[in-house]
């Protein structure tokens, strides 16, 4: 029988091999990975802060605030990532990624990733927020999850992942509430059909 000190070392070895396993994994993802000129086509089909323009008054983003970044990864998905941080408390913060997979099960596993990490990610980053999901406001592709973003219980933005084929959508806005499910199609229903796996 393995004495209490052996049986510690072992669940630190095991635990320090896991980590190391994912410390690698993430290390040959980056550095084998390839930047990619954004297309007209990633651009079409991503929400950006300019897009919300007619939906709210005296509202004047600044493309300054805004970057964009494709990336190439060793098992050739794709991922482009748009971010909207503006200096300023009156503006929204925006993230979308549109992640290509190379077939629809790996989209599967991407969709249930998206959805989890980012949620508990903002639950991490401060215990005033949470995270509600809205089964029946809005749904997209071939499936969607969708839920209200609270600071001490008041609604300060959303989060919404959506699947289209091997492709997953994901949307994150603070600072700006969208509760009218008409913007969310008229923003949403073209550009997620539209998604191109390349």
């Amino acid at each position: 029988m393995k004495t209490p000190v052996k049986i510690t070392l072992a669940i630190f070895a095991a635990g320090f091999l896991a980590i190391a396993a994912i410390v690698a994994c993430g290390l040959l993802y980056y550095f084998t990975s390839k930047s990619l000129p954004v297309s007209q086509q990633d651009k079409r089909v991503t929400v950006t802060a300019t897009d919300l323009i007619p939906y709210y008054d005296d509202y004047s983003p600044d493309t300054n605030f805004e970057t964009y970044d494709k990336v190439r990864y060793i098992d050739q998905s794709v991922t482009v990532t748009y971010e909207y941080d503006s200096p300023y408390e009156d503006e929204p913060y925006i993230l979308v990624q549109a992640i290509h997979d190379v077939n629809r099960r790996d989209s599967n596993t991407t969709f249930l990733l998206e959805w989890s990490s980012y949620g508990f990610a903002m639950k991490m980053e401060d215990s005033n927020l949470s995270v509600q999901e809205v089964s029946s406001f809005y749904t997209a592709g071939d499936r969607s999850r969708f839920a209200n973003i609270s600071y001490q219980d008041e609604l300060v933005g959303h989060f919404f992942v959506a699947q289209k084929g091997s492709s997953v959508y994901t949307f994150v806005i603070s600072g700006f509430r969208m509760d009218d499910p008409t913007i969310w199609q008229e923003l949403f229903d073209q550009r997620i059909a539209e998604l191109n796996p390349r």
